[in-house]
């Protein structure tokens, strides 16, 4: 976070009571999450959350209770992240049980796409001239 006008640098007795934290936050995460993966990723999220917070303004008075509240709010990102990866992944299953193999085997696919991405201006296309597919299929 950049420091702007009203930004300020966590004070060193704050940070050490929310490090003091550290176990409870563990916890909490391991519950909401079920697992014991990715609940340190939580945590660190959930401090890195609560910094940014600190430097805008000041710890609320009950220091504890608004820290675990940040935890749960990182743990329910984490699981609605953790559920959009699995319906993307879902997907790209169906689609290659679609297609009967790999996506990207189907030439008619990889033909709409080409003509897609030549018909795009040049300086709007991210990838400079054909597909990288081409020459890959059999």
């Amino acid at each position: 976070m950049a420091a702007g006008a009203g930004a300020r640098e966590p004070v060193g007795g704050e940070l050490d009571r929310l490090l003091a934290l550290s176990q409870p936050a563990y916890a909490l995460a391991v519950r909401i999450l079920a697992r014991r993966e990715g609940a340190e990723d939580v945590v660190q999220q959930a401090y890195l959350n609560a910094v940014n917070h600190m430097r805008t303004g000041s710890l609320p008075h009950d220091e504890r209770t608004w820290f675990l509240r940040v935890v749960a709010n990182a743990a329910k990102d984490h699981l609605r992240g953790r559920a959009r990866r699995e319906r993307r992944e879902a997907n790209v299953v169906a689609l290659k049980t679609k297609a009967g193999g790999a996506p990207g085997a189907d030439p008619e696919m990889i033909g709409a796409l080409d003509r897609a991405m030549r018909s795009l201006v040049q300086r709007q296309s991210f990838l400079p001239g054909p597909l990288p597919h081409r020459g890959m299929l059999p």
